[in-house]
């Protein structure tokens, strides 16, 4: 059993636990920096302050405190991924790379992962190939809703928040923690008229080849499915299970132009013998 805390500290941690329970992130700042006034010496203070400006991706706070705390107790492993992840945000490379140089069970580079991003309440799993521990690029094409690209690179956290069971297999999800950069790539989708699966992946081939990004929007993740089985939740998602339907399918193409995007299904037109319409340019 830990010492208990004294009364007057124990409170203002309660406090700050319900305020950033109910999303107040600003009073539960408040509380906890006067707790960590109360007890200097307290690392729990400061990695919820670190904690709650990662979340609101506030990166330099989010390194400050995040510090403190490793500075007082080095054993925190999340602590440190904290660190990592802040200094990735912020581009500060010789102390990124001093604390990846810490981690061996980080994401396997260029080994894609599904990273969970969520916008207007709702969230999609987009598959992202990590380039570090904590920065991958977008290999899906995400909803136009969710301000993000195909090419993007993106922040995500080293916690495994889930599985996404694709095919009988389970592929790791964490949590996007923001936009590093944005690529150069647009969003445009169309409907495929009587396409069969063999049309799919011929189309699929062609932006292959042409450097562009394809996915079948008819089985995308937008929706998911969740079970609660286990200690971590399972994300099922159509991806793989659904088949072309008779009347056709919605895709989405990822390219630099128009022209480009045009060009593909042009081609893809010319080997199907098959036709598109609803063609749509998302911004």
């Amino acid at each position: 059993m830990g010492q208990a805390l004294p009364p007057k500290l124990q409170v203002l941690i309660d406090n700050a636990a319900a305020y950033e329970a109910a999303g107040d992130a600003y009073n539960a700042v408040k509380l906890l920096k006067r707790a960590a006034q109360l007890a200097p010496d307290r690392p729990e203070t400061y990695f919820r302050l670190g904690h709650i400006y990662k979340c609101r991706q506030e990166w330099k706070p989010a390194l400050y405190y995040n510090k403190k705390t490793i500075s007082l107790d080095p054993s925190n492993r999340e602590a440190w991924w904290n660190v990592g992840l802040s200094a990735t945000a912020l581009k500060m490379w010789r102390t990124a790379h001093y604390v990846w140089n810490k981690f061996d069970a980080a994401p396997a580079p260029n080994m894609p992962v599904s990273v969970r991003c969520g916008y207007g309440g709702q969230f999609e799993l987009l598959w992202v190939v990590p380039l570090d521990p904590a920065r991958g690029v977008i290999r899906s094409i995400p909803h136009p809703a969710a301000d993000r690209r195909y090419g993007d690179i993106i922040l995500f956290d080293g916690q495994i928040i889930g599985f996404n069971i694709v095919q009988r297999r389970k592929v790791a999800v964490y949590e996007e923690r923001g936009l590093f950069k944005r690529s150069a790539y647009q969003t445009f989708s169309c409907y495929l008229h009587a396409a069969e699966e063999k049309d799919l992946l011929i189309l699929e081939r062609i932006c292959e080849d042409a450097g562009l990004g394809f996915e079948v929007w008819s089985n995308a993740t937008r929706v998911m499915a969740l079970s609660n089985s286990g200690v971590l939740p399972e994300y099922y998602s159509g991806l793989g299970l659904g088949l072309p339907q008779p009347q056709g399918m919605m895709v989405a193409i990822a390219a630099k132009s128009e022209e480009e995007a045009q060009k593909v299904l042009d081609t893809w037109q010319i080997i199907s013998l098959k036709s598109h319409s609803n063609w749509r340019r998302h911004n």
